[in-house]
């Protein structure tokens, strides 16, 4: 998703830090987050759907091609079967889905990678080439329902009773569902960004940034996994669909041992095989991770923390409201100057407290949330799974006791091998139920571990350094540490450059740092009243100095008025920042360095600038 905020002028900073933004944008703000959240829905979660089980669709396609979707079983055994040939037109059909799933699949990959400019030269858009998709993948979903329907009505084998479809029938099913799924998931994305806020460069950079990645090394997994069991069919002299549902097994390390190499050169094979489907496994597994917990973690956490930062300005404003109601005029007693500043001071500093709690508290929320969810999927892939399996092994008479137990040790890939499917529609079941289940565990170890690390521990471990591992004392300065108080700070402009400039190399150092050890740094509330002072937040702008000085403070239009420096007005207690308000520093989805350093080099940018106007060095500009 987009970024919340740019850098401190992208947000109209100031209008916030002088309290001049109103909270009556706090509903726009919440409609905002809805929409950032079906956005992310459109631009993230349904592309990353249908770019992955768009892919795994077709390789289910291919498998309901290469084999007969009929068998009859002889003496009880599916040791024993005899495969009934499909008719021509069937098989021509049949293709023809594939085709249409192809085309589909393909049309996918210049939207979501960086395509316009190969795409304007042939004189066609992302639009155009996502309705192909739709088409494609629909008219794939439907040709194979049909075939399905025909198949179990008008291509019923004669008596023998003991007859029964293939693996291939049911990946023939099993494809035209996932066809039908994720072309209605391109459909509901279409349809939400045409309505979206977003330019179409953005959505474009959306879509670049890991989902073409993901859809490529998806169909490298398919088609490393359909090619190594042709491969190993031949030489084993398994049937293909077999030796599919043995490299699912062999790549996804469950290895339940019903087919194992017996030639030479098959279990020679098997090293390279095996190495390099569980190396491009863990490339998808971590493709997915990247794509779907970063961006979508911190789009969940934005929205929760809005929520409850929301409902503290709400009961803020309705605390200042009721004192402002029972205090009376003589209750008024006016205080000097500096308890005024100070009481300001504190009440800024209470929100700064409130604000970084709210933080914390929806990062932990987001992680509760998350890893209920994830957890709550793992158990019902496990259940229903385990569900499904009993059914179809009915012949062997498991109990769904046995399915359970059957379901746990292929998720958590022990497989010792005690239980192994036999029915055709087992088989064909478990290579997708396994392919949703890895993902899956991924999430949620991914979650868990996030949990164990941040936020829950932080405390801990922070009590944990301060006690048993006290840093030195110069490495635990604040960004303001050392360089001038902010009681002595000079207004001209020579002088705040110069500290300008010292600043942002604190917030460089720290931000490389950051990035070096995956942290994030925290500014205490004195930084931030330093860094405000250099971001010239506390500096009447002229468009501020002419509605102050309309009349010149005497009724008189445009008498000349004596401009205030920002730090009087500091000390004064005079500016209001408003840590609770929407747009406040704290509230963006970027770094807190990242943030800064761009701010402040924007500030300082902004100020060179004036000195070359000043000298009249207005080239270039």
């Amino acid at each position: 998703m987009e970024r919340r905020s740019s850098s401190y002028s992208s947000i109209r900073g100031r209008l916030w830090a002088t309290g001049k933004t109103n909270q009556g944008a706090e509903d726009p703000l919440q409609k905002a987050q809805e929409a950032m959240g079906k956005e992310w829905f459109a631009v993230t979660a349904f592309p990353l759907f249908a770019g992955t089980f768009g892919t795994i669709a077709s390789a289910l396609n291919v498998c309901a091609l290469v084999g007969p979707w009929r068998c009859e079983v002889f003496h009880g055994t599916y040791d024993i079967l005899h495969y009934v040939d499909d008719p021509s037109w069937l098989i021509g059909i049949n293709a023809c889905s594939i085709f249409f799933g192809i085309v589909a699949n393909i049309a996918m990959l210049p939207v979501l990678g960086d395509g316009s400019n190969s795409l304007a030269k042939i004189g066609l858009t992302g639009l155009h080439l996502v309705w192909i998709s739709i088409a494609g993948g629909f008219l794939a979903s439907f040709i194979l329902i049909a075939l399905v329907v025909a198949t179990a009505v008008d291509l019923q084998l004669p008596s023998p009773p003991a007859r029964t479809f293939t693996q291939a029938y049911y990946f023939g099913i099993m494809a035209a569902v996932l066809y039908f799924v994720t072309s209605a998931f391109i459909v509901y994305t279409a349809r939400m960004l045409r309505r979206s806020q977003q330019t179409k460069e953005q959505i474009r950079k959306q879509f670049a940034q890991g989902h073409r990645g993901l859809k490529l090394l998806t169909m490298l997994f398919m088609g490393y996994l359909l090619i190594g069991a042709l491969v190993f069919s031949k030489i084993e002299g398994w049937g293909y669909l077999d030796a599919v549902f043995w490299a699912d097994v062999t790549i996804l390390t469950v290895g339940f041992g019903d087919f194992t190499p017996r030639t030479h050169l098959g279990r020679s094979l098997l090293f390279p095989y095996a190495t390099f489907g569980i190396f491009i496994l863990f490339l998808v597994i971590y493709a997915i991770t990247n794509v779907v917990f970063e961006r979508g973690k911190s789009t969940m956490e934005i929205r929760l923390r809005d929520k409850d930062r929301i409902r503290y300005v709400k009961k803020r404003d309705q605390s200042l409201s009721a004192e402002n109601t029972q205090a009376k005029p003589d209750d008024t007693v006016p205080g000097s100057r500096e308890s005024l500043a100070n009481e300001e001071r504190e009440a800024r500093r209470r929100d700064f407290n409130t604000m970084n709690k709210i933080i914390l508290r929806a990062a932990r929320k987001r992680i509760l949330y998350s890893m209920s969810a994830w957890m709550f999927f793992a158990f019902f892939l496990w259940l229903v799974g385990a569900l499904v399996f009993y059914r179809a092994e009915k012949d062997q008479r498991w109990t769904y006791f046995q399915a359970v137990y059957f379901t746990f040790i292929s998720i958590l890939a022990i497989g010792y091998g005690d239980m192994t499917l036999q029915s055709m529609f087992g088989k064909a079941f478990f290579v997708l139920w396994s392919l949703i289940v890895v993902p899956t565990l991924t999430m949620l170890i991914s979650t868990g571990t996030e949990a164990v690390g941040i936020p829950y521990m932080t405390g801990l471990k922070k009590w944990y350094k301060e006690k048993f591992h006290k840093l030195p004392q110069e490495s635990r300065k604040h960004l303001s540490a050392g360089l001038v108080p902010i009681e002595q700070l000079p207004n001209n402009i020579h002088d705040k450059n110069h500290l300008l400039v010292q600043a942002i190399k604190r917030v460089a150092i720290d931000h490389i740092k950051n990035q070096a050890n995956n942290t994030q740094k925290e500014y205490t509330f004195e930084d931030w009243e330093y860094i405000f002072y250099l971001m010239g937040v506390l500096e009447p702008l002229s468009d501020d100095r002419s509605v102050n000085n309309a009349d010149g403070g005497n009724g008189e239009k445009g008498s000349p008025k004596l401009q205030r420096t920002g730090l009087d007005e500091w000390t004064d207690g005079g500016q209001i920042l408003d840590w609770l308000h929407g747009k406040n520093p704290l509230n963006v989805s970027e770094s807190l360095t990242e943030w800064v350093l761009l701010t402040l080099v924007e500030k300082l940018e902004a100020e060179l600038l004036e000195l070359r106007k000043e000298l009249g060095n207005t080239a270039n500009l």
